[in-house]
């Protein structure tokens, strides 16, 4: 029978680096940066589709949320609601059949 014999190694890997937060978070930014570029004009057109469909209601819908470690933030995104459906949940509550939740 034959013997086999391994040598136990450190364990290595790239995010024991020094650098590896530095270089994560600008491939991150430049990413982001990168993608923001390119989407730019369906943004764009986004914008002005949700804005002629009522002038009145704002692009974007603005909510605080709580984030790591219990901080606050605001977050932005477009509007695919109508403007005022948080305060209109209270009263459509009453014709919802399901008392539970429901899932299909």
């Amino acid at each position: 029978m034959e013997t086999i014999k391994t040598v136990a190694k450190k364990a290595t890997t790239k995010q024991n680096s020094p650098f590896y937060p530095v270089v994560k978070r600008s491939m991150d930014v430049a990413g982001a940066g990168l993608g923001l570029f390119f989407l730019a004009p369906f943004l764009l057109v986004l914008i002005l589709v949700l804005k002629i469909s009522n002038l009145r209601a704002p692009v974007f819908f603005k909510q605080e949320r709580i984030g790591k470690n219990g901080s606050k933030f605001m977050m932005y995104k477009f509007r695919t609601m109508i403007p005022n459906a948080e305060e209109k949940l209270a009263e459509l509550l009453q014709y919802n059949e399901v008392e539970e939740h429901c899932l299909k």
